[in-house]
């Protein structure tokens, strides 16, 4: 089965040496289909071009890790449709899905197996006591992180999972229109790759929101260290009284995170609301993200959010494992 390539934060679990990502990044929801395209010179990217399409009501399949495609043939007219948009030709990018479809886990461990098919059965045995969905319907991948304060286990390891049914069919409709996907992600994990470290020895809270819930990433010195997804985004009673139980539970297990920078990266019509409610779940003030969070040489276009190209830019910047 085929793995979801990571971030190379610290070091990937295969050992080999990161490689840049294409400068070509496609995002995919419910609602829209989006592809933000970047030119590379050296290690910095600038911003080209943006384009979206339009996705048609109940594209998409319910489900909790996302759904099936209801119209293999509409949608596969549709990336085309998109990727025929695009100056110049694309062979390879990058996907981001919802947070929803592709999770967030962490497993400790006392020894990371060196043969990647004892290492993978490992991580689906561990996921198999943690999420309710059957390990061999999904497709994941891990990466090693710092051990938490007080761990008893040797390792640490961020798993990312989603279905593999859906992101086959995903996979598919992109090579009919002549694009190798070398690498399906979420949206939170390069958003926050798009902030940057911050401060030296800083901690970085992301939220992001998106239709279907949100996530908030905690981040030590760029390296995750904690993932929370929770579906719903509207009320604002649940959302403040869930941002003050997650800060409790980061003081429980990893006392003494540092709270340097809170970042919103939300929907233009949520983020007044957003700002408010992780100022006062969290007690620190928040700050959406926008164009400043990026190096001033990507020349982000004015009339994109930060929502809009947070996560693209991120899946295009970074050097995957």
């Amino acid at each position: 089965m085929k793995s979801i390539k990571l971030p190379s934060w610290t070091r990937s679990l295969l050992g080999f040496d990161p490689v840049p990502a294409p400068p070509h990044a496609f995002a995919v929801d419910r609602t829209r289909l989006v592809y933000g395209g970047f030119v590379r010179s050296g290690k910095a990217l600038q911003f080209r071009e943006y384009h979206s399409e339009e996705l048609p009501a109940e594209t998409f399949q319910d489900g909790l890790l996302g759904g099936s495609l209801t119209d293999v043939g509409a949608f596969d007219g549709i990336v085309r449709r998109l990727v025929g948009r695009v100056s110049g030709a694309v062979k390879e990018a990058s996907l981001t899905v919802p947070d929803a479809w592709l999770r967030v886990a962490f497993a400790e461990l006392d020894d990371l197996p060196r043969g990647a098919r004892e290492r993978d059965e490992v991580l689906r045995w561990k996921l198999k006591q943690q999420v309710p969905f059957s390990p061999d319907d999904l497709r994941l991948d891990g990466v090693s992180v710092s051990p938490l304060p007080g761990q008893s286990e040797a390792f640490r390891v961020l798993v990312a999972f989603a279905l593999d049914s859906v992101l086959s069919q995903l996979e598919l409709a992109f090579t009919k229109a002549g694009v190798k996907l070398g690498r399906i992600t979420n949206s939170s994990l390069p958003a926050l790759s798009a902030l940057g470290p911050g401060g030296q020895g800083g901690g970085t809270v992301l939220a992001f929101v998106e239709e279907e819930g949100y996530s908030l990433v905690f981040a030590h010195d760029g390296e995750p260290v904690l993932h929370r997804f929770k579906a719903g985004t509207s009320d604002a009673r649940f959302v403040v009284r869930d941002l003050r139980l997650t800060r409790d539970y980061l003081d429980r297990s990893v006392p003494g995170f540092p709270i340097d920078r809170l970042v919103l990266c939300a929907p233009a019509s949520l983020e007044g609301s957003w700002v408010d409610w992780l100022s006062e779940g969290f007690d620190h003030p928040a700050e959406a993200f926008s164009a400043r969070h990026l190096p001033a040489s990507v020349g982000l276009s004015p009339e994109l959010s930060g929502h809009d190209i947070a996560a693209l830019y991120g899946a295009a910047q970074e050097a995957v494992a």
